[in-house]
């Protein structure tokens, strides 16, 4: 993964040289630097353009673009245009339009100095993060970014924490939009373009949701054969890398359906990479080990199995330095391993339960029955989703009635705050934050798609699907995010993506004879909880144990006495709501790690005024 930097003085005056250094310091050694118009732009590993006319264009790049050719006829696009080189070709500098009709996973900046605007802008999955910081000062504000979070805040000295942050973290592990740990500190939100002027921040929203779009075809054959022309252009597209790739192999249908679909690829020579590598994860009575085998025996590419640890998932020394973030070990030890193989680019299997409709009941499905008035159909339709999930059928028409009514995506009712030990104004506030993240579905809109595009959103909003900054420079691709797929999937009905007893109809009947069919006919998949479990006893065995009270109580977010017995009942394997209880413990021992970080600093800056005194009391003497 390249990496994005830049200093902006909207007053036009050049940044220091203090402050270029800092900014090489951004990116590293090997990098390419832009100065003009007191704007300084660095980039690695990316593609950088420049314009010229009345006042320069320059754009800085980092990602891949699928759909080049799409921009061929542009004047000076030919077959040798660099990605930046492509969005500056935009008419006019149109650019929030033209970004519109970019599909790939990128994050880009664009300097216009004629206009005297800097654009920042990230697709709408956000794989590629790109933050940024605008500070008002008395010549002019100025804005700093970097698609390293870590770098940035260091770099501004940004040490106060988003109470807004904490609060979202607590409920759903991550923070929606642009917001980050650091106050004053934002992430470009994905599928939109900042534009950034000496007045302020103006949002341009390069992707839309296909909330009122329905696609209907003639019958089911003529939407498995799209589902597989779209599936095999997202796989393909992400295996024309340059060196070798590496693909996550679960055993689950997701992940396998990466995987086989990259033979074909490969054998058809349809993409070429150095070599496809397999990346399974071991773990002790996974019910994945008999799955795993066949797909590598069908496949034959070369495969890797990663033991995970008791550390792999958190640790008390692992949390995240500047973000909370999971998996921390396990990450590191891919980095190592890839960096030894030469490959940049893991492929994943992530979204494709959502979008090939893996995790839905049956209330979405009847619903599109109830909006049109076949009642008749609806109860039939319920009466099977009743047998299938062993439920009784009038929970099943209720909901499918009320989403039929309301026809929106309400996610705040998906939280019991009962269950999450917070202080009772962090719960008010959450559900005001939750509320600002309701997705409203136009009345033209399918009733059966709200749950689905209600899911996409909440995944998108909180950039879940975001490469990790400790995998540097290694980035996650996933196939089951490709535009066009997801598009196509949102918005056919929902009666051909599953049915009652049929999870991932349409996938399976699509992919049949690609895949093993012990592995097409797979309903369970592993959640890794023996990995969390053991990962997080002796974190709360510490808790347990300290004097100390909670960070997170003393900040009044929690109820440390409701959160201890939670704490309690997890070391007794008794219920305690542990998917929320993780987020706990993580932010807690995050928050700890920030303040034996601000206390070394302390000793530090106290030893350095020692050593500075004593050095100025003997050149007195």
């Amino acid at each position: 993964m390249g990496r994005l930097s830049g200093i902006c003085n909207f007053n036009g005056q050049p940044a220091s040289p203090e402050d270029l250094s800092r900014l090489h310091g951004l990116t590293g050694t090997e990098d390419r630097l832009c100065v003009t118009d007191g704007t300084s732009m660095m980039e690695r590993g990316g593609s950088t353009a420049v314009r010229h006319g009345r006042s320069a264009v320059v754009c800085h790049w980092e990602g891949r673009l699928d759909n080049s050719f799409a921009f061929a006829h542009l004047p000076g696009c030919g077959a040798s245009a660099t990605e930046a080189e492509l969005v500056l070709a935009a008419p006019g500098k149109e650019f929030p339009k033209h970004l519109s009709n970019l599909i790939g996973d990128f994050s880009l900046a664009i300097w216009d100095g004629e206009d005297r605007s800097l654009w920042l802008a990230s697709d709408y999955t956000g794989v590629r993060p790109l933050y940024f910081r605008w500070t008002a000062l008395s010549e002019g504000p100025r804005v700093i970014w970097s698609s390293s979070l870590e770098a940035l805040s260091r770099w501004a000295g940004q040490d106060e924490l988003d109470p807004d942050y904490i609060t979202e973290f607590l409920v759903r592990g991550a923070a929606s939009g642009g917001r980050t740990p650091w106050k004053g500190i934002s992430a470009v939100p994905p599928g939109c373009a900042l534009r950034i002027r000496k007045t302020g921040i103006d949002t341009e929203y390069i992707w839309h949701p296909p909330l009122e779009s329905e696609t209907t075809l003639s019958q089911d054959a003529d939407y498995e054969e799209q589902f597989r022309l779209l599936f095999r252009e997202a796989v393909r597209s992400r295996l024309n890398v340059r060196g070798a790739a590496v693909a996550e192999l679960s055993g689950g249908l997701d992940s396998s359906s990466v995987v086989c679909m990259a033979r074909d690829v490969i054998r058809a020579g349809e993409a070429a990479p150095l070599s496809l590598t397999t990346l399974s994860y071991a773990e002790e009575g996974s019910t994945d080990a008999k799955f795993i085998p066949e797909i590598e025996d069908m496949c034959d590419f070369p495969a890797y199995h990663l033991t995970l640890r008791d550390d792999s998932f958190v640790s008390v020394e692992s949390v995240g330095a500047r973000l909370p973030a999971w998996w921390q070990m396990r990450n590191r030890e891919i980095r190592q391993w890839m960096s030894g193989l030469g490959a940049g680019t893991i492929l994943t299997g992530q979204l494709g339960d959502l979008i090939t409709g893996n995790c839905f009941e049956g209330a979405e499905h009847v619903a599109d029955d109830v909006s049109h008035g076949r009642f008749g159909r609806a109860v039939r339709n319920a009466t099977r989703w009743s047998r299938a999930q062993r439920q009784r059928v009038y929970p099943i028409l209720s909901g499918a009635t009320q989403l039929a009514i309301r026809r929106r995506i309400d996610l705040s009712r998906s939280m019991d705050f009962r269950r999450t030990a917070l202080a009772p104004p962090i719960a008010r506030r959450a559900v005001e934050l939750t509320e600002s993240r309701i997705a409203e579905v136009h009345r033209n809109a399918s009733p059966g798609r709200c749950i689905r595009l209600g899911g996409l959103l909440d995944m998108l909003q909180v950039r879940h699907l975001q490469s990790p900054e400790t995998l540097r420079p290694i980035v996650w691709s996933h196939p089951f995010t490709h535009r066009p797929l997801v598009e196509f999937m949102m918005t056919i009905p929902t009666g051909i993506v599953y049915r009652p007893g049929e999870p991932r109809r349409l996938m399976r009947r699509a992919l049949a004879g690609l895949l093993p069919k012990a592995v097409l006919r797979r309903r369970s998949k592993t959640a890794y909880s023996g990995a969390f479990r053991r990962s997080l006893m002796p974190m709360v065995h510490e808790l347990l144990r300290s004097p100390a009270p909670l960070l997170l109580a003393e900040g009044g977010f929690i109820e440390p006495q409701a959160a201890r017995t939670r704490l309690e009942h997890f070391t007794l394997g008794l219920e305690c709501n542990e998917a929320q209880l993780r987020q706990i413990v993580m932010l807690e021992f995050w928050l700890r790690a920030r303040e034996n970080r601000q206390e070394q600093a302390s000793e530090r800056q106290v030893e350095e005024g020692r050593c500075g005194a004593l050095q100025e009391c003997e050149r007195s003497l």
